[in-house]
Formats: C-alpha cells, sequence, structure tokens
C-alpha cells in the first residue's frame, strides 16, 4: 500500500508545476509597433470572434465591409476574420436615421481625429457619421512644426518619441523628424488608417517610413 501511495504523491508533485500560458504575450505581428493608450469609446475588437462564414459574417441587423476598419470610438462595430481565407471583415449596425453629430456649445467640430494626449476633445458619433470636438479658443494663430520637422494631420502614437503634438487656438498638428527621404509608408496587411493604435486592440500595427506614419488595422 505504502509503495503506491508514494507513487501518487509523486505523481501530483510533477502534474502541479506545469501551466497553461493565460496569453500568447500579444497578437503576431510583422515587427509593427503597437501602441497603448487610452480609447474614448470601447475597444473595437469588441465583436471579434474565431472566424466567421464569409457569405455571412455579421450579426443580424449589422453589414460588412472589407475597407472600413472599426476605430476605436464605434464601440458597436464587430471586428471578425472570415473562415476560409482569414481575412477581415468590419460590422456595422445599419442605421436608418438621418441625424448628425453636433458639438456642444464653445466647441467646434471638425474630421480632424482627436490625439490621444488632448484632453479637451471630444469624439461623437451618431448614425454612423462622426465628429470630433474642440474647445473654441479667442485666437485665430495656426500651429507650425519646427524647422526639419514635418508637419502632419495623424496624431501620434504614445509609443511615438519622435513625434510631437501643437494644439493651438482650437488646432491640432502632428510633428515628426524630416529624415530627407521621399518613400511612403505601408501596410504589410490590413488597411491604413490614420488613428493611432489603443490599448487592448489586438488588430494594429503602426508603419513608420520618411517622417510619415500610418496605423495599419486587420
Amino acid at each position: 500500500m505504502r509503495p503506491l501511495l508514494l507513487l501518487l504523491l509523486v505523481g501530483v508533485a510533477a502534474c502541479s508545476g506545469r501551466t497553461e500560458p493565460s496569453s500568447d504575450g500579444g497578437p503576431a505581428g510583422d515587427g509593427g509597433v503597437v501602441d497603448a493608450g487610452a480609447s474614448d469609446g470601447g475597444s473595437a475588437d469588441a465583436g471579434n470572434v474565431d472566424c466567421v462564414d464569409p457569405a455571412d459574417p455579421c450579426a443580424e441587423g449589422k453589414a460588412p465591409s472589407d475597407d472600413r476598419p472599426c476605430m476605436p470610438w464605434e464601440a458597436t462595430c464587430d471586428h471578425v476574420h472570415t473562415c476560409d481565407a482569414d481575412e477581415a471583415r468590419w460590422c456595422r449596425v445599419v442605421e436608418m436615421c438621418l441625424a448628425m453629430p453636433s458639438c456642444e456649445p464653445g466647441t467646434s467640430g471638425s474630421e480632424l481625429p482627436c490625439g490621444l494626449d488632448e484632453p479637451d476633445c471630444r469624439t461623437l458619433s451618431v448614425c454612423g457619421s462622426t465628429l470630433h470636438c474642440r474647445v473654441d479658443m479667442d485666437c485665430d494663430a495656426a500651429p507650425s512644426c519646427p524647422p526639419n520637422q514635418l508637419q502632419s494631420r495623424v496624431p501620434c502614437g504614445l509609443d511615438e518619441p519622435e513625434c510631437h503634438s501643437i494644439y493651438m487656438c482650437g488646432q491640432a498638428l502632428w510633428c515628426r523628424e524630416d529624415t530627407g527621404c521621399d518613400g511612403i509608408p505601408s501596410c504589410e496587411r490590413g488597411i491604413a488608417t490614420e488613428y493611432p493604435c489603443v490599448e487592448g486592440e489586438e488588430h494594429c500595427e503602426r508603419s513608420s517610413a520618411c517622417g510619415a506614419t500610418v496605423f495599419c488595422r486587420y
């Protein structure tokens, strides 16, 4: 009886040290940088599933797109992948309304995205339309980048030390180092967008070239 009990104890001890990882350490990447930041509208991957039928990829009441990635402020947009070719689809609610977003008094709206470090900017989405609202300023000066830097309307990623923001008189500008070349960043996978990757957004990576940056959502 004692030898049998000893064998059981040895087996339990051997198994107790074997653990399964709780995550894979992040999405498989091709060298792109995933930025961290706070989303002001929920995760774009909230509706992600293992895979979907390419002929009917979206839940009832939603329509698919293969070229309009979910943005961080679109809380009801689902990011899915097809089972056949593992291609991304983005599913949005079919809006049956014509209302447009409107900024509060004292603020003005534009299509220029809020920067991740721009606390006074608010993003509003209504009936499929989006507006980024900034506080009105009683001045008319325009921001500009220092010499040897390129101005951009693409916000800096939080892990992009060579980029800095300038907010002036209700306007925004982002400046990156001019590296003296004319290359254009491109996505090895996914769709190029101008809004930075945010914390919790698994299918997003940054691509930079010659002082320009895009954020690839796949």
